[in-house]
Parts: structure tokens; sequence; C-alpha cells
């Protein structure tokens, strides 16, 4: 994940894994290391109890220092390169010891495509299957993505637009990958109308729930964590409790004063304009004002969600992957440019509240879920 490094040479073109996941490797490792230390240092009296909880903190550092380095040891690359002919290296497996493709370039294509991921993916010239190089977003995959390009000819296909035909008969392309990483499995957003020139985004009644659950679980765990503090627990019980609530309330919070904010859409028919309230997927930008006219249409992408899960809970499926739903305002200036609405898995209520809003802006809805 994350935007993979670029790095251009006389012979042509190096692509090699994100900062994002050697940095997470680096940290995985040091975490693994230092934790068995910290609860050790904050052990109590050393009595049973602190012997089992330090047994069991070093088991799962350990894990916790085996993944970091094996993220470290990974090595995913791909190289392009001009040395008499055009050919494509790619390299995989484990550092001392990676192992090593080299197949001539002629016929190769490449593909930016929209999945559960935004993906770059080399076809070769059979057809037949697809190289996956690198995942994440569209902005952060797209040096690479034109790189390959500029080695190809130009032999690349951009799968993750699609043109649009706005009123003045002009055609732009727009993204149909969603703006957000996941949705919630539940309808979280009720869209009204209060009146003819206003519509309201409102939390639904199952997340508000949810951030008083976090926020009145977080309070509790720091006033208990207060009694433990002066108790005569373990150091390590001293600090986990308070920090636990503490972290739950901060959860509760963010859900209370973020997510669960009342958004309005504001019609100005004296002037033609839009107003949006500041999104839940962006919410340190102010208000955005449109002109009725730059509104291409209510756009409605989707991507399925795979839950955290391991091993063999996720062979057997006990964590159900799902499908959510987004609805975006899509504009033709600056093109393509896309307002976050909402985002969750029922698929009925999204289409339903995108045809509504639709003709509350009098624009179309736009299927980009397939």
């Amino acid at each position: 994940m994350g935007a993979p490094q670029v790095k251009r040479t006389h012979h042509g073109i190096v692509l090699r894994r994100s900062f994002y996941e050697i940095g997470f490797g680096l940290s995985l490792f040091a975490f693994g290391l230092f934790l068995p230390v910290f609860v050790w240092l904050l052990g109590g009296n050393g009595g049973w109890f602190d012997g089992v909880l330090l047994a069991a903190v070093s088991v799962v550092a350990l894990a916790m220092c085996v993944g970091g380095i094996l993220m470290l040891l990974h090595c995913p690359r791909v190289s392009c390169e001009y040395r008499g002919a055009r050919e494509i290296v790619i390299s995989y497996g484990f550092h001392p010891v990676p192992k090593h493709v080299r197949v001539p370039a002629e016929g190769f294509k490449a593909e930016l495509a929209a999945g559960e991921h935004v993906r770059i993916c080399l076809i070769p010239p059979s057809g037949t299957q697809r190289v996956q190089l690198a995942r994440g977003s569209r902005k952060a995959l797209m040096p690479a993505f034109e790189a390959l390009r500029d080695f190809l000819g130009g032999h690349t296909k951009d799968k993750t637009l699609v043109p649009v035909e706005i009123r003045s008969g002009r055609t732009i392309n727009v993204p149909k990958s969603p703006l957000t990483h996941a949705g919630a499995n539940f309808k979280n957003v009720d869209l009204s109308f209060p009146t003819p020139d206003t519509a309201v985004l409102r939390p639904t009644g199952i997340l508000k729930f949810a951030a008083f659950g976090f926020l009145f679980f977080g309070l509790a765990a720091l006033a208990i964590g207060v009694g433990v503090f002066f108790s005569g627990a373990a150091l390590v019980v001293k600090i986990f409790v308070p920090g636990l609530g503490a972290i739950h309330t901060m959860v509760g919070i963010f859900l209370l004063f973020v997510m669960d904010r009342t958004r309005r859409i504001v019609y100005d028919r004296t002037h033609d304009r839009i107003t949006f309230d500041r999104s839940t997927y962006d919410p340190f930008t102010g208000k955005i004002d449109v002109a009725v006219s730059d509104i291409a249409g209510i756009q409605i992408c989707s991507r399925l969600v795979e839950p955290a899960s391991f091993g063999s809970m996720h062979s057997h499926k006990a964590v159900q992957d799902y499908a959510t739903y987004e609805m975006n305002v899509v504009l033709a200036e600056p093109e393509g440019k896309r307002i976050f609405i909402m985002s969750h898995a029922v698929e009925a209520a999204v289409r339903a509240d995108a045809a509504r809003l639709a003709a509350f802006l009098g624009t179309r809805v736009l299927d980009h879920t397939k």
C-alpha cells in the first residue's frame, strides 16, 4: 500500500515498494523489541500475574518482530530496462536471495484498474493473466503509471476514469473509484428535505448509539483508572486502564463531533448556487460553494470491503466481505472533482437517496458501480 517509489535511470525505470511499507515494517519490529522491556520495567511486585503477563507479551512481541523482519526483507521490485532491447525484470521473494524473472517488454501493456483497490497491472502479450505491481489510491499510483506509460510507448489503459458528457456537450473524465477506503456495513446517514431549498444529512440512531457507547465506556474506564492509579495494583495496570479509557473517549468524541455532524446542502435559487457543508470525508475543509451549472451529476460507485481477519477465520468466512456504495456530487469545473455525500452498505437506500438528491439539484444519477 502507499505510493510506490519511482526511480528513473539511464537504462529505464525502477518501481520499488512504498516508504509506507518500509516504515511500517520498521515500526512493527521496533515496537516488538520495546514492548517486553516496557512491561518488565512497569512490573509490580514480581508475582505470578506479572510473570504470566510478561510471558504473554513476549509471545506477541516475538510475532511482531518476525512480522516486521519479513516485511523489511520482502523485496518486490520491477525494473523496466533498455539494454539493447526493452526488458521487464520482476524481482520477488526475500533478501538476500530474491528471485528474478526477465521477460521481453514487447507486447506488454499496463493497466490502471479500479476494484477493491486501485491497482497497476502488467498484461503480457497473451492477455490471459495480469501481474499486479502496486495498489493504493489513484493519486498515489499515478507517477508509477505515467512512468510505465513512457516506457511502454503509450501501451497503457486507465480504467479508473469514465467519460461523462455534460450539459455544454463537452466530455469530462470522472474517476469511478470511491473516495473513501471503506464504508459502514449499515445505513449511517438519513437524507431529508425540510424545505424546498434545503437538503439535510443526519446520522442514524445506530451511529449515535456507537458514538455515545464509546464515549460512555471511555469515561467510565477513566474514572476507574483514577481509583486504580492510587491503589496498590501493578504499575502496568495503572497505565493500561486509564490509557484504554482515553482511547475510547477520543474515539467517541471523534464519532460524535466529526462523523455524527448534521450536514446541509442549501440551494440558492436566486443566484443558482449550491452550498455544501464540510464533508465527513475531509472534515478540515470549509463549506463548498458551486454554481448549479457546474454540477455534472450524482455519482454512485462501489467497493468490496474485506474486514480484518486472520487465517482460518477468513477462510471459513466467519467475517463476511461486503460491498459499500458511495454517493458523490461530480463537478464539471474543476473537471472531475467530487464532493463526498455518504457511503454505506445498503445499496437500495443509497440509490434512492441519489435519485432524490439528483431531483433536488436538477441533475442526473451516474451509475459507476459496474
